[in-house]
């Protein structure tokens, strides 16, 4: 258990934008940063970070929460563990008081069992290449050749997985794991009979690692000269891998890929330990699995700017053409390099040294349509047929590009190369691009009739909801902004707004607004509350609630750039928060009000048809609806004295 003072250290150390800086590029807009949201697809920038709030909030989403929450969502962590990943990040020392071993079991999640069990074998199979016979004649030995040292292969923390089939599973089962997640996290093999195996047995293993850098997976090589098994074995999907996912080297490259604004991409891991070790740090790899959309938009976090990276064999071409199509069509400006002498990245960094490697691609980089253009053109010659499938293929990539502009002058340049009118690649290009639309109509259109019923049927029930929404909203929001100022001479707004609530027996609908009040009931005696209490809640609904008022708040005031811009008076809600309070909260309570009197009227309707209560029983329920009227009448009669608002009925 981590101590409250720790807690707090962190949560006052770790700054938002730093945070999720870490995993997208912020741009400034207004007094925000911006960026596209990394928790669904999108083109464009809907994902606000507030610097001076410490929180954020996606419009497209819906998420929001601080820098805690950003973590534990994006990493799918638990709180404690975004704790340990931000101390860890600060250099904060984390020091846990003294807890029961049991307990601690018990609390992990089935999630925290995987994640301990692969970090169990990657120490495992580190050890073997230094501390096991096998290890260092058969697994060091190989990465030595390869031309590894030392420190990189503590970098990536390469190992050795030993040849006997339950080595590493005995060892797991001895030092405390158990079989149920050593096989959940996809380390060992069961077969039908009930043996189990060791996975990367007889391999050398490097370790896959998410973004935050915790292990999540491993692929093992076997060194030997075996037709009959494959060369690389990689880890199943699990709780925690979905290689489409994940890009190997993204959580070291991260920072030098913003720094460079461009991302190089390989195919497999040994080129990007080399091209890293070398000093060409801004490298990722597909790991020799076909490029995803997923993986694309990883790297769209970063940059918008991408080198491939292929062998210059024609496999390598090959999976260089497969992916040009999917970066194109995620917005990205693509560029392709190939190796000579059939060389692969690794080879020839190993070959030339760092330095003249970034020198040959800086010289050797093509754009993606003079790349595809040379290399499809060369190969049909003269044959009529075959030119007009290249050129067909070579726009329809060209019809992929998301952005018009750039689209046009791609048109322009190809129809140069080609020897094509321009105007027949544009019309091409949108013959190609209307085929598409249409075909994602058809997908969406039964979907969309689905939603219009569900729509439709609920359209009045939404009504009616939206409207209690509204009331108790607005005094959330004003409660949050305004809730540590004083009110009167002797109380806070927060203590006028919750004794009358409670005094008056209101009741909150929202959940979520019901458990922001719950905290202030707590700690209302105790000290003044400003939103930020709320934004670094442990409860992440009262986290995420808290943001969502003061983003909202924020979004619906006027800009202080309205008055120098348009020679206005912009009235300042701080001047006047007192009555901006007084009129939504008698608002809420005009809406409470007239709620009360149907739930009262409704309740008198029920009692006249109710035939199971005795005579006496009626005429003191009929007692107990009368005196609750008579209070709501003298709650209409106050409320009217103050705003001459008469309550409708």
């Amino acid at each position: 258990m981590i101590p409250r003072n720790t807690v707090d250290s962190i949560t006052n150390t770790a700054r938002i934008d730093e945070v999720v800086g870490d995993f997208v590029v912020l741009k400034k807009r207004g007094v925000n940063l911006m960026a596209c949201c990394p928790f669904h697809g999108e083109k464009s920038p809907s994902f606000s970070v507030s610097v001076t709030k410490g929180i954020y909030k996606c419009f497209g989403c819906g998420r929001a929460g601080n820098a805690i929450n950003f973590v534990m969502e994006h990493e799918s962590m638990s709180y404690v563990e975004a704790l340990r990943y931000l101390a860890k990040k600060y250099n904060i020392e984390v020091v846990e008081e003294n807890i029961n071993i049991e307990e601690a079991k018990a609390q992990n999640t089935e999630r925290d069992s995987v994640f301990i069990a692969l970090n169990f074998a990657a120490k495992y199979f580190h050890s073997q290449l230094f501390e096991s016979e096998e290890g260092k004649n058969i697994g060091l030995s190989y990465f030595k050749e390869r031309g590894f040292r030392d420190e990189t292969i503590e970098k990536f923390q390469l190992g050795y997985s030993l040849e006997n089939r339950t080595s590493f599973y005995n060892n797991a089962l001895k030092n405390g794991l158990t079989e149920e997640f050593i096989l959940k996290a996809g380390l060992i093999s069961k077969l039908d009979n009930g043996e189990v195996m060791d996975r990367y047995r007889g391999r050398v293993t490097f370790p896959i690692y998410n973004l935050s850098g915790k292990i999540i997976a491993f692929a093992g090589r076997i060194l030997k000269t075996n037709d009959k098994v494959a060369k690389y074995v990689n880890s199943p999907e699990t709780l925690v891998y979905h290689k489409s996912e994940h890009l190997y080297g993204l959580h070291l490259a991260k920072i030098a890929i913003k720094k460079n604004d461009l991302v190089y991409l390989v195919e497999g891991y040994t080129d990007v330990i080399t091209l890293v070790q070398s000093g060409v740090e801004n490298v990722v790899a597909s790991s020799g699995t076909s490029l995803t959309e997923g993986q694309i938009r990883l790297v769209t976090r970063f940059t918008k700017n991408i080198t491939v990276l292929y062998d210059g064999d024609a496999a390598g071409i090959k999976a260089a053409l497969r992916g040009i199509d999917m970066l194109l069509a995620e917005g990205m400006n693509v560029k392709v390099v190939l190796f000579p002498d059939n060389d692969d990245p690794d080879s020839y960094c190993r070959k030339v040294g760092g330095t003249a490697f970034e020198e040959y691609i800086a010289n050797n980089a093509k754009d993606f349509i003079l790349f595809k253009s040379e290399l499809l053109l060369d190969e049909v010659k003269q044959d009529v047929a075959q030119r007009s499938n290249a050129i067909h293929s070579i726009v329809e990539s060209i019809s992929k590009i998301p952005d018009p502009i750039t689209r046009s002058l791609y048109a322009t340049e190809s129809s140069k190369i080609l020897l094509v009118d321009e105007q027949l690649i544009l019309t091409e290009i949108s013959k190609q691009r209307g085929v598409r639309t249409r075909e994602q109509i058809q997908r969406v259109d039964v979907q969309l009739q689905q939603a219009q019923q569900i729509l439709n049927e609920v359209a009045k029930d939404q009504n009616q909801e939206k409207a209690k929404s509204d009331f108790e909203t607005g005094v959330m929001r004003m409660l949050l902004k305004y809730g540590a100022k004083p009110y009167s001479d002797d109380i806070t707004v927060a203590q006028h707004v919750v004794h009358d609530i409670a005094e008056n027996e209101f009741q909150l609908e929202n959940e979520a607004y019901h458990k922001l009040l719950d905290v202030y009931r707590t700690h209302i005696e105790e000290k003044e509350f400003d939103a930020e209490f709320f934004f670094k809640s442990e409860d992440p609904i009262i986290s995420k609630t808290s943001i969502d008022l003061i983003y909202d708040f924020d979004k619906h005031n006027a800009s202080s750039n309205w008055q120098l811009k348009h020679d206005i008076a912009v009235p300042n809600p701080e001047d006047n928060y007192k009555l901006s309070i007084d009129k939504v909260y008698s608002q809420f309570k005009i809406f409470q009000i007239g709620k009360l009197y149907k739930e009262i009227i409704n309740e008198f309707e029920a009692l006249k048809v109710d035939e199971s209560i005795t005579p006496e029983e009626r005429i003191h329920k009929e007692n107990e609806l009368m005196h609750m009227q008579m209070k709501v009448k003298a709650m209409e009669r106050s409320l009217s004295e103050v705003t001459g608002t008469v309550i409708p009925r």
